[in-house]
Order: structure tokens, then sequence, then C-alpha cells
């Protein structure tokens, strides 16, 4: 990449791509359950139609990194785009329940794998030196997809309908097919050429699903995204007990923050380096979750407001710093194989903690719930800083190897 600016023409094309799939997919998932009620299938079954996605999308993500690390990424992405434009309009025409199951398994698919995808394209489309920087704006994409989607899916279903919403959101993945035809598959980052001839290498070994080098931010980003998936699944029923009603705005006051967390932190991650932003990030989360904790009826409001602030801010700063380092801890040849890493501890984090918190609530209560939680915050700070310190070491061995005889 022979300039130093982030927005060139294929980051913002791949940019725009992530936008408008995200979009869909947030029209489609805030609308999908109503569809299948009206289609007059039982709670139970429309929940369990929903969630075979998120499972299928975390069932691909191992072998998302082999399969992106070994062909050409910019037909891979188109296809995979072309699968999850079908997919979300066969929702409009679909009536029989395994139907709906088969539609929700490829889109869980095709999700899993565009997102690993992108991701390890636009590494390539950043300027060297700037990739904190340049995925804390590419993470801005699911935070206006958020802020966007799901009021354009409900609005679409009340005046046209469900089946012209599912048309509209698959023409949008259509959309952003055709913008993937500006991407190149080879980018140069620095003075660095990178490029994944297809079928190079097609050895079955464990690096080739999972970036050992990666494990470690993996760990903590299944620290982070459990609090993520925390806050999505028991903010409001929390809120529920103190008489507040719809606390729609909590999630409106942590977006527009994290608009900002994500851009400045990024930056700093590139100037200062990693653990800059991991400790007071991480710190922040857990202030957050203890705030949540001390919550009462007379100072609910505050309290929850002051952690959606303190909470975004956190996940703002270490989300694409956790990123960033994945990444730049691998060749680039590597990078599908460290991207698949990073999400799958997304998935686990997102999985897993929702389940969990909610035994945790029922013995103990909400106010427990969130305090437990700061635990694995805690110790994945105190596993990284342990790790680092043994790297230290090792180094300071190697150039002076006489200290470690005396």
């Amino acid at each position: 990449m022979h300039t130093n600016r982030i927005w060139n023409i294929q980051y913002t094309a791949l940019f725009l791509v992530n936008v408008i799939l995200n979009i869909s997919f947030y029209m489609t998932a805030t609308a999908l359950s109503k569809h299948l009620v009206d289609l007059s299938f039982p709670v139970a079954a429309a929940g369990s139609i929903i969630g075979i996605m998120p499972m299928a999308s975390m069932l691909i993500r191992p072998v998302s990194g082999w399969i992106c690390d070994r062909f050409r990424k910019k037909r891979l992405l188109g296809l995979f785009l072309l699968i999850n434009a079908l997919c979300v309009a066969g929702y409009g025409f679909a009536q029989h329940s395994l139907v709906f199951y088969l539609l929700r398994i490829f889109h869980g698919v095709s999700f899993g794998m565009t997102t690993t995808i992108t991701m390890a394209m636009i590494a390539g489309y950043i300027p060297e030196g700037r990739m904190g920087e340049g995925l804390g704006y590419f993470g801005l994409a699911q935070t206006l997809a958020v802020a966007i989607g799901p009021s354009v899916g409900l609005f679409l279903s009340g005046i046209a309908g469900n089946h012209i919403m599912f048309l509209f959101a698959s023409l949008c993945v259509i959309v952003s097919v055709i913008l993937s035809t500006l991407l190149k598959d080879d980018a140069v980052q620095g003075s660095q050429r990178i490029s994944n001839p297809s079928g190079s290498k097609s050895q079955f070994k464990l690096q080739s699903f999972i970036a050992k080098e990666a494990v470690l931010y993996g760990v903590i980003t299944v620290a982070l995204s459990s609090t993520n998936g925390i806050e999505n699944s028991y903010i409001a029923l929390y809120g529920e007990q103190f008489g507040m009603g719809n606390v729609g705005w909590y999630f409106t006051l942590s977006a527009v923050t994290l608009l900002f967390s994500r851009t400045l932190c990024g930056k700093l991650m590139d100037k200062k380096g990693f653990s800059v932003v991991l400790y007071p990030g991480i710190a922040s989360v857990i202030l957050a979750f203890l705030l949540l904790s001390w919550a009462s009826t007379t100072n609910a409001a505050a309290l929850f407001a002051a952690a959606a602030i303190l909470k975004a801010i956190g996940v703002g700063a270490v989300q694409p710093s956790l990123q960033a380092a994945t990444i730049q801890a691998v060749e680039p040849e590597r990078r599908g194989a460290a991207t698949s890493t990073f999400y799958i501890g997304t998935d686990l984090g997102q999985a897993s903690a929702p389940a969990i918190a909610g035994k945790l609530v029922d013995v103990r209560g909400y106010p427990f719930m969130y305090r437990t939680y700061t635990i694995p915050l805690f110790c994945v700070c105190l596993l990284y800083a342990a790790v680092v310190f043994r790297r230290r070491n090792k180094a300071s061995q190697k150039i002076h190897p006489q200290l470690s005889d005396q």
C-alpha cells in the first residue's frame, strides 16, 4: 500500500460491505421471531429456529480460517455474501419449519465465513502502524448497523409486510456483493505483499485452524464478550426490578459512547501499545459491572447510565485492540487462522455467559451475578501480565545469557 491513508478505495469498499451486511443481519434478526409467530409457529419453535443460526456460525468458525487462508478471499467473500442474500430472501417465502432450519443453518455458515474473511482482508488494506485505528473504524460498522437495522426492519415490516422487508434486506446484501467486486485479493501493507494463492497449502494441522500465537488474545476475548452476552440478555430484565420500564436508552447511550471510544482508543493502541489500552479498558468494564451490582430503586437510572458509558468505553478500547493484536501476532498468510481464533473466543463468551449467568441469577440474584463476572476480567489481566513478564524475562536472558548462570 503506497499511501498512508486508511480510507483508501479498498478499505472504504470493504467497510461499506460490512455496514450493509450487518444492517441486513439486524433487520432480519429483529423481525424474524415475529414473522414466525405470525405464521403460527409456537414461541418455543421460533426460538429454536432463531437459535440454530449462531450455533451454525460457531461450528463453522474453526475451519473458516483454514478456508480463508487457502482460497482467494475475494471469491470466497462474493460466494458467501450471495448465499447470505438467498437465505434472507428465503425467509419471506418459507412456510415449513424444516425449510426455516435449513435457511438458518446456511445463513449462520455464510455469516460466520464472511465475518472471518472481511476481518482477514481488511488488515491488508490498513497502512502499516495504524492497525488499531483502522480496525477501530471498521468495527463502527456493527455500531451503525445496530442503530439503523432494527428500526428499518420494523418500519418496513409495519408498512409493507415481512415479505417485502426480507426482500429489501436481501437486496442490501446483493449491493454488498457488487461492492465486493471493487476489492483486490492481494494487498500491500508497507513494503510487504500479502497474497493467498489458491490451494498452495493443504495440510490439515492444528495451526491451520487455531493460531497458537493468538490464543492468549482469544482467552481475553472470551472474558470480554461474556460481558456483552450478559448485557444483551439481562439488562432489560434487571431494569424491570427497579421499575425502569423500557431501558432502550441504555443501549443508545452505549452505542454513542462506543462510537467515540473505538475511534480514539484504536489510535492510542497504535502509538502506545496493547497493554496501555488493555488494563484501563478492562478496569472500566469491571467498574461498570460493579455499579450495576450496587443499583437500587433510588439510584438505578444514574448507575445504569454510568455503567453504559463505562462499559462502552472499555469495550471500545479493548475489542479493536484485541483484533489488531491478534492479526499482528501472525504472518500475513495466516490471518484467517488468527481471525478465526479471535471469533471463536467471541462466540464462546457470548454463547456460554447468558446460560451460566442465568443460573447465578436464579441462585443468588443479579448483583451477585454481575460481581461474579468481574472475576474473569480480573484474571485475564493477571494472565496477560504474567505472560508479558515471562516473555520479557526470556528475551532478557537471550540478550544477557550470563545472568541466567549466576
